[in-house]
């Protein structure tokens, strides 16, 4: 019996047994995609693609052959990465991205402008709004043309002075009642004082 240190010898044997059989049934479906590949001609498939599934289905095979090669270098415990297999793969990876950008840039909705330039001359048109008139050169030295902007800050501005204004005058006022009230008080506590 075990010690409980790990799996039994022939549960173990079993497992690898498992994962043998998987990798072995892999294989043979990998064996039924690529195994006619060297059979049939590349001209043949691609003579009716456009040069953008081309470049896909380049990639995709390309991409699918380096990645086998990988595995093969991996089930001989050899490390893949200190090989020139990782750097072709992130080329074609590149490729991919690349391809990918072109397609997404292929399906993007285009604008109109002369349809967008009219669309916008109409609404203007009917708003009421006008392009402001350009002053000539010889004009440079005149005061320029006053803008909305300028308008709503002219009004702001007057408006806080109006309301600087009354908050003045009602201090006056409020300080003019308390003069008053300290002033008849003088006179109250002087007639007392009688």
């Amino acid at each position: 019996m075990g010690t409980g240190s790990g799996p039994e010898p022939a549960a173990l044997d079993e497992h690898v047994a498992d994962q043998i059989a998987a990798v072995e049934e892999t294989l043979a479906r990998v064996d039924e995609v690529f195994g006619n590949f060297n059979a049939v001609d590349y001209n043949e498939i691609v003579k009716n693609m456009t040069s953008l599934e081309k470049a896909k289905y380049d990639l995709t095979n390309l991409y699918a052959i380096n990645s086998l090669f990988w595995m093969y270098l991996r089930s001989f415990g050899e490390d893949p990465k200190n090989t020139s297999i990782k750097e072709e793969l992130d080329r074609i990876r590149q490729h991919m991205i690349r391809v990918s950008q072109i397609t997404n840039k292929a399906k993007m909705p285009r604008l109109d402008k002369e349809a967008a330039n009219r669309f916008v001359r109409h609404e203007l048109g009917k708003s009421g709004h006008t392009k402001p008139p350009v002053l000539p050169d010889e004009n440079w030295d005149q005061e320029p043309m006053e803008t909305d902007t300028m308008k709503t800050t002219n009004m702001i501005n007057s408006s806080s002075e109006a309301t600087k204004q009354t908050e003045l005058t009602r201090k006056r006022k409020r300080d003019e009642s308390e003069s008053e009230s300290s002033s008849e008080e003088d006179t109250t506590d002087e007639s007392e004082d009688d």
